[in-house]
C-alpha cells in the first residue's frame, strides 16, 4: 500500500462553503454572507473548485429542465392522487 498524505482538515470557513454553496449560488444569502463566502472562495482553491463544480452541475440541470409541463392527463392523475392523500390526512 502506498502512503498518502493525510487529507487536510476542513476549516470552519470551508465548512460554511460546503453547507451554504447552494444558497450562495442561488443568491439567497444576505449581502454580508455572500461577501464572506466570496472572499473565502477567492482565497481557497479547493473550495473554489467545489463551487465551480456545483455551479456547473446547476447549469447542466437547468439545461435539462423540461420546457413544457406534463400532459394534461398526467397532471390530472397527480392532482387526484394529491387530493386523495390530503383528504386521508385530514381524517387522521
Amino acid at each position: 500500500m502506498i502512503d498518502q498524505p493525510p487529507e487536510p482538515a476542513l476549516t470552519p470557513a470551508c465548512m460554511q462553503v460546503l453547507l451554504r454553496v447552494w444558497d450562495y449560488l442561488d443568491g439567497r444569502l444576505a449581502p454580508e454572507e455572500m461577501q464572506s463566502l466570496r472572499t473565502h472562495l477567492d482565497e481557497c482553491a479547493p473550495c473554489l473548485r467545489y463551487e465551480l463544480f456545483q455551479a456547473s452541475y446547476m447549469k447542466a440541470m437547468a439545461s435539462r429542465r423540461a420546457t413544457r409541463g406534463a400532459p394534461w392527463h398526467i397532471r390530472a392523475k397527480v392532482t387526484d392522487m394529491l387530493d386523495s392523500a390530503m383528504a386521508e390526512a385530514a381524517e387522521l
